[in-house]
């Protein structure tokens, strides 16, 4: 279960220390070309931090990754914890103009893009003129040119203040925003990911969802490591793939979105292959509203409840508890409102070159 108390920890790489002590050899994080257990984990973070301190990286600045989900990005956004730097994580399948719109915005120290799992990250990273340098432990990366004249934010001690990473909106109001993240934020919702989940050593959790977007990056990365379970990641989500992962690899909790679940019963129906997951114990979906022939379609299937979770990039995501017997469906609900004394409340918008500019 979450390590005790929450309030203890002040940095979001700290999720991890109660199972790097007790558990070392447990399986942490893996992609398709790399596995960690909580040791490796833990040191593999220590080599980054090593090497962007040598790439000019100091306490205060962005370090802003262009790639999608795989151990390299978890280990970076870990790394960046450790400096208190904000990592700033952007999905590498937006279009040039984004990309550009996001590190023009943000002003980072640094870019890293993570080519070995996305071609679209290897584009940019051509277009951007990056170098390929080798990072210990987890290949090569390659790495943009210094920005010598971004000026480092502030450091606080305490987490309410601490920002640890910068996420982007859609821009669904207006133009994008990128919203910072403190610790206390992530620590708040990556603990209450894994209470409400029963996260702990032995669950294998399937992450397709992208770490450029909250959910991604809270609760399924950040809680995990509070819960001290293992988790798979995957850059792209296929149903096949998903499937069979929920099929043969033991996967015990499973997030995705509403049409992830929906493609995968449509893939279902069409290649006459049930849908079976052994040891999944858990399944929720986030980031848009459920039908409820959608989730009675789901709980047919898999023998099991779907959740349906909500959040704000700004207030960190929740799933609301089921009603009695799982039968009542979380996507007919209202939401609570918000409240400014929530912990895990965002600090602000982050604004051009140095000042914070709060929305609310």
């Amino acid at each position: 279960m979450a390590p005790e108390p929450q309030l203890a920890l002040t940095r979001i790489h700290q999720l991890m220390a109660p199972w790097v002590a007790s558990t070392p050899d447990a399986p942490a994080v893996r992609d398709a070309d790399l596995a960690l257990n909580y040791a490796r984990l833990d040191v593999a973070a220590q080599s980054a931090q090593a090497q962007l301190e040598g790439l000019g990286l100091r306490p205060g600045d962005r370090l802003l990754v262009v790639g999608e989900d795989c151990v390299a990005l978890c280990v970076l956004v870990l790394a960046a914890s450790r400096m208190d730097m904000w990592s700033v994580v952007a999905n590498a399948r937006l279009s040039d103009r984004e990309i550009d719109l996001f590190i023009d915005h943000a002003q980072p120290r640094r870019v890293v893009y993570t080519p070995h799992v996305s071609p679209e990250a290897a584009r940019h990273a051509e277009r951007h003129g990056a170098r390929s340098e080798t990072w210990p432990g987890l290949g090569d990366l390659p790495v943009g040119a210094l920005n010598a004249t971004t000026v480092p934010e502030p450091c606080f001690a305490d987490p309410r203040e601490q920002v640890g990473c910068v996420l982007y909106t859609s821009g669904t109001s207006g133009a994008p925003k990128g919203v910072m993240l403190t610790h206390a934020n992530m620590l708040f919702t990556a603990t209450s990911a894994a209470r409400m989940r029963g996260l702990h050593p032995g669950d294998l959790s399937y992450g397709v969802l992208p770490m450029a977007h909250i959910v991604g990056l809270t609760a399924q990365f950040m809680g995990n490591l509070c819960g001290g379970a293992a988790l798979a990641l995957a850059p792209r989500f296929t149903p096949a793939e998903t499937a069979r992962m929920l099929r043969d690899e033991g996967v015990t909790v499973f997030t995705g979105v509403p049409a992830m679940m929906a493609k995968m019963l449509d893939w279902s129906r069409a290649s006459g292959t049930p849908l079976t997951a052994p040891r999944l114990r858990l399944m929720t979906v986030a980031g848009s509203p459920m039908t409820p022939s959608l989730k009675h379609e789901a709980e047919a299937a898999f023998g099991l409840p779907l959740d349906n979770g909500y959040g704000l990039t700004e207030w960190s995501p929740a799933t609301p508890p089921r009603g009695a017997g799982g039968r009542t469906s979380p996507a007919l609900r209202r939401p609570r409102r918000p409240s400014a004394s929530w912990p895990n409340r965002w600090r602000a918008n982050w604004a051009r070159r140095g000042s914070t500019s709060p929305t609310c």
